[in-house]
């Protein structure tokens, strides 16, 4: 459960814990840069949080020699373009399907998961 700084600055103080301010404009900021990078690798961004977003693949296999090529390039360039560590995932898209549109055909093609943490590619 949460609970308000002030309640917790003495237990932060006993365990180390330093609280800093989020800068929430440059972080809307960086997200917008990230979601730009990607709109080149698809016409289809389903932007699902300020972190988080999905690709439509479907017809674009042939670009890549392969979807782990597209994955790499896509993380390579987000982290020359725009300076930040992101992660990038692959699956199937009938487990997004309600989020990337019931309306559009993508039940043959794949979506990448991308954000901002670092971590392992696939």
């Amino acid at each position: 459960m949460a609970a308000p700084w002030f309640q917790m600055q003495n237990l932060a103080a006993q365990h180390g814990i330093v609280a800093l301010s989020s800068n929430y404009t440059l972080y809307a900021d960086m997200s917008n840069r990230v979601m730009e990078v990607l709109r080149q690798y698809s016409p289809r961004v389903e932007v699902y949080s300020i972190d988080e977003s999905f690709l439509a693949l479907d017809g674009l296999a042939s670009l890549w020699p392969c979807m782990t090529a597209m994955g790499q390039s896509i993380r390579d360039r987000v982290d020359q373009w725009v300076g930040v560590p992101v992660c990038v995932g692959k699956c199937f898209v009938e487990i997004f399907r309600d989020s990337i549109g019931k309306s559009q055909d993508v039940a043959k093609g794949h979506v990448f998961i991308l954000y901002n943490r670092n971590c392992a590619f696939w």
